[in-house]
């Protein structure tokens, strides 16, 4: 765990090699918890997303750029991991090291900062903000978006994100109502919840919990073998939250999808089978099968779609504009550390 005073350093050394903008706030500096070539890799990214060509789906841009990189899970957790009885909830960023959640957050926040025309690092931090927790504040760490139902909802009600629905297409045909609570019934899984003093945060994730203990509908597998013809409601770029019966969970993973070669639904991941983030060389029904998994919900960022050459849809275009006109009257939002 980095103290203070490592991430101060980290800034100034940032500072020296990528000239970050001064618009990082000295509470920032303090707050964020990342390594100098995370923040030198995001402004590059953002620049380089930039000055793509018109067109450019920037959702399979920007996951491109970090195939290789290692799968390592629970980087979120490392302050409770490392300090269990005295850690508290901060902005944490790790573009070295992804699992699959973080791969997908990190790829989506660098397309909206990107087309809201940013470059600075502290652009793409008051943006993951709003992305990874609750109404954009950090509060503790059941603030954090910890299921990602709890994500999806957070991002359309931000108005930049939208679940497909049976009546956006004719494939969402299945509907399953699943209780969750997997948190709050496997706490030693979790350092926060199993550290002396934990269960202070259960009743939040509990309240989390029941929210999202609802019907949900979604891609069953019988779908999922079509042609991107037949299943042109699924375009590249979107994230697909791949849904399980696992008692108590909603989601057991996240990808972006990309249509293969070969015709068929494929998807970029960070898979914790081939220890990296792939190009997942199997098609979407051949890895759900392997896994026993249910199918697939899908959730487009409006302003990747306002980008596809060839598409006109108003309400798109409004939610792009509304993005890149979004102040910030309180650019990291203060932590209360509970």
């Amino acid at each position: 765990m980095k103290t203070k005073a490592t991430v101060i350093l980290a800034v100034m050394m940032t500072f020296i090699y990528s000239n970050i903008s001064a618009a990082v706030t000295p509470r920032a500096l303090e707050e964020v918890i990342y390594d100098p070539e995370d923040s030198i890799r995001i402004e590059i990214l953002l620049k380089q997303g930039i000055a793509q060509p018109k067109g450019t789906n920037l959702q399979i841009f920007f996951a491109q750029q970090f195939l290789g990189l290692p799968y390592v899970a629970r980087t979120l957790e490392a302050n409770y991991i490392q300090s269990p009885q005295t850690a508290y909830e901060q902005l944490i960023i790790n573009t070295r090291e992804l699992d699959c959640t973080t791969f997908v957050e990190t790829v989506s926040n660098l397309t909206i900062t990107a087309l809201q025309g940013k470059t600075t690092f502290a652009d793409y931090c008051q943006n993951l903000i709003r992305m990874r927790y609750q109404k954009g504040i950090i509060n503790g760490y059941a603030s954090r978006n910890h299921y990602y139902s709890t994500a999806i909802d957070n991002m359309q009600r931000l108005g930049i994100a939208k679940e497909l629905k049976p009546t956006d297409c004719p494939r969402v045909k299945a509907r399953r109502y699943q209780h969750i609570n997997y948190m709050t019934t496997h706490t030693q899984q979790y350092p926060a919840l199993a550290a002396p003093g934990g269960d202070k945060h259960l009743p939040a994730i509990r309240k989390a919990e029941e929210i999202i203990s609802r019907q949900q509908t979604y891609i069953p597998l019988s779908e999922l073998g079509k042609s991107q013809e037949e299943l042109s409601c699924i375009e590249d770029g979107d994230i697909l939250a791949l849904v399980t019966d696992k008692p108590g969970l909603d989601v057991a993973h996240v990808v972006i999808a990309q249509w293969g070669k070969d015709g068929m639904l494929h998807f970029i991941h960070a898979s914790s089978l081939r220890h990296k983030v792939v190009e997942e060389p199997l098609t979407l029904l051949q890895y759900q099968q392997q896994q026993k998994q249910l199918g697939v919900r899908v959730v487009k960022l409006l302003i990747v779609e306002s980008q596809i050459s060839g598409k006109k849809h108003s309400h798109k275009s409004d939610a792009l504009e509304r993005i890149k006109n979004q102040q910030y009257s309180n650019p990291l939002p203060t932590q209360n550390p509970i």
